[in-house]
């Protein structure tokens, strides 16, 4: 069945020409353009171009300005929504699946550390506030960081990762351990950072408690006849 649009091209919004003549009045190309037509004026006002050709030579100069100045830039994309902690397990979940039985042992080892470490934090979701720099690590830790390391030493051949230095300093293989050690530690701080604003809370709430029925508050006289 015929269709009067291309495939692949999404339908937009109809505008009409004077929607789209005031777009272009307010554009860099007509401003560039503009300036470039005033300066044939000039050479026209100071004798430079004669009576017959100046019409012709502040058209061309606008032309040339408008086609040399960059276009609009168009809007970037919408960054994704954040990801909600069920869908985080999944992830790591995933990784599991892709990851382990190739890994060697301590490598294996440090890796299931810090899995764990994020699945402890994802199995308590009230730790993670929505928005806050706690949660954006766990999540660039999930769907990038712990992935990226890990692919990255899985590309190389085993013999080569465990024996050719990089940079002079460590092997593949060293290298992701000490990647791993600094992830786990990561975790381990966010875990720290979002259990130690739970505690906070938790004791504000103790000593409201506290004040509201203690012994020595003045609002409850239960025993008074």
């Amino acid at each position: 069945m015929a269709t009067s649009r291309r495939r692949g091209r999404a339908a937009g919004p109809s505008r009409s020409f004077s929607e789209r003549a005031l777009d272009y009045a307010g554009s860099a190309k007509n401003l560039a353009g503009c300036v470039a037509a005033a300066g044939g004026l000039g050479l026209f006002f100071v004798g430079v171009v004669g009576v017959p050709e100046w019409p012709f030579v502040v058209g061309a100069l606008y032309a040339i300005g408008a086609l040399v100045a960059p276009p609009p830039r168009r809007p970037t994309g919408a960054l994704p929504p954040p990801r909600d902690p069920q869908t985080l397990r999944a992830d790591l979940t995933a990784h599991d699946r892709r990851f382990l039985g190739q890994l060697p042992p301590d490598v294996d080892a440090a890796y299931r550390k810090v899995t764990q470490d994020l699945r402890d934090l994802l199995d308590r979701p009230a730790l993670l506030q929505t928005g806050s720099p706690d949660t954006f690590v766990v999540e660039r830790m999930v769907v990038d960081y712990l992935p990226t390391s890990v692919e990255a030493y899985l590309e190389l051949p085993r013999a080569f990762a465990d024996s050719h230095l990089v940079d002079g300093r460590l092997t593949a293989r060293e290298l992701l351990l000490e990647q791993l050690t600094l992830l786990a530690t990561a975790a381990e701080d966010v875990t720290t950072s979002a259990a130690r604003d739970a505690s906070q809370r938790l004791a504000v709430q103790s000593r409201f408690l506290a004040e509201r029925f203690g012994p020595t508050s003045g609002d409850l006289n239960l025993g008074d006849s």
